[in-house]
């Protein structure tokens, strides 16, 4: 498997037991600002979706913020160049978090991201 610039890309869902829930055309992303301007790490976290939403959130850096605009809202297929590097990380399920940067990659579940969801039924 060839290493991409950002993590090792491929077959993420498989290499690491995952659901896979891939993101359909039209859903939309939460994208930081940051992201794209070269700060790294760039990391994910998906949500369960919420109506067009697909649950995926990205950014860029070591802090995640809680401002109401840290995230902007983008269409899956206008990630730009960002896409090269995430787009294998979006086919996992929701619950499942990562972390890439140059020659590093971090891929794991996390319970708490489906909790409200569970809380809501």
């Amino acid at each position: 498997m060839a290493e991409t610039a950002l993590g090792r890309g491929g077959d993420v869902a498989g290499r690491f037991g995952a659901d896979r829930s891939p993101v359909l055309p039209g859903e939309i992303v939460g994208v930081a600002q940051a992201v794209g301007t070269g700060l790294l790490p760039i990391n994910g976290l998906r949500h369960p979706p919420a109506g067009r939403a697909c649950g995926w959130y990205i950014w860029a850096g070591e802090e995640l913020s809680s401002a109401a605009d840290f995230f902007e809202p983008r269409h899956v297929e206008h990630l730009g160049p960002l896409s090269q590097w995430v787009r294998p990380y979006l086919e996992l399920a929701p619950g499942w978090r990562f972390l890439i940067a140059p020659g590093y990659e971090d891929v794991w579940f996390d319970a708490g991201l489906l909790q409200g969801a569970q809380a809501g039924r």
